[in-house]
């Protein structure tokens, strides 16, 4: 069952949308202010946090410091990839029974 919270992530999303269709000449320092809060993993504005988003599913966090963002596309190129890719596979297999 989705938590309480789900519907407010999906309106954050919305509200996203909303701005950048209603102004779709939007500049960088805009767009920066529109997701200036991204710099935390945990929460979004209006009291969101995505930590206690209830999707009854079983999670793992992992943080990268200062890694870009889809880095974990990069195994072979980037040793943080390499880890991060190891991280999914050993979370996958003990879910699995693997």
């Amino acid at each position: 069952m989705a938590s309480t919270q789900s519907g407010g992530v999906k309106d954050l999303y919305r509200s996203w949308v909303n701005a950048t269709a209603a102004n779709p000449e939007i500049s960088l320092q805009e767009m920066r202010e529109l997701f200036a809060h991204w710099g935390d993993i945990t929460g979004e504005p209006g009291g969101l946090d995505y930590l206690q988003v209830d999707a009854a599913v079983e999670v793992s966090v992992d943080v990268f410091p200062e890694m870009q963002h889809v880095f974990q596309f990069f195994p072979g190129i980037a040793p943080e990839g390499d880890q991060a890719v190891n991280n999914i596979a050993e979370f996958l297999r003990a879910k699995m029974g693997l």
